[in-house]
């Protein structure tokens, strides 16, 4: 996760937020771009699994 040009680990937003649930967000800004929005998607499942 990036906060403020940061990077967070998972881990350490799993400390902060103990077993708190984690909501992603992905989105890209037309239908011909969804390959993307896959990429994204599952970039943000393997973080909240970190």
């Amino acid at each position: 996760m990036t906060v403020g040009g940061r990077r967070v680990p998972g881990s350490e937003i799993k400390r902060i937020l103990g077993e708190k649930k984690i909501v992603g967000y992905a989105r890209v800004l037309s239908y011909t771009w969804r390959d993307d929005l896959e990429k994204q998607i599952e970039l943000i499942r393997h973080i909240a699994t970190l």
